[in-house]
């Protein structure tokens, strides 16, 4: 059925959630952040993810992400200290702000992902 399907092919599961869904985990995330590092601004932002390859590249769809600015380092290198983190995050910059677009991350992975951030921020 549909759920094994999705279950073998995560990115369907992905390109169906709803923007309020991924916005909601973007949420949770910054709660997970907020209070524990200083002088950094966390934001929840709309995004668009680019599902890309196969039988639709480029293809666009409305998502979430966290906009991350902080005090401490530019948004290039914090992009970069985050890649290079223990595990990799990847984002993109935009105006100045790293940007972390969280359709393709799951609920159980937002504590992992929020350690991650902390880490490369302390």
């Amino acid at each position: 059925g549909q759920d094994a399907i999705e279950e073998s092919l995560p990115v369907l599961s992905m390109i169906k959630e709803t923007q309020d869904s991924v916005r909601e985990r973007a949420e949770r995330l910054v709660k997970l952040l907020e209070t524990e590092i200083p002088n950094t601004s966390f934001s929840v932002i709309e995004t668009t993810a680019t599902v890309g390859g196969g039988s639709v590249p480029g293809e666009e769809i409305p998502s979430a992400g966290v906009a991350i600015q902080t005090e401490k380092t530019s948004a290039n290198i914090l992009s970069r200290n985050l890649r290079m983190g223990d595990p990799p995050v990847f984002g993109y910059v935009l105006d100045d702000t790293c940007t972390l677009d969280l359709r393709t991350v799951k609920d159980a992975e937002l504590e992992t992902l929020a350690t991650a951030i902390s880490n490369v921020l302390i």
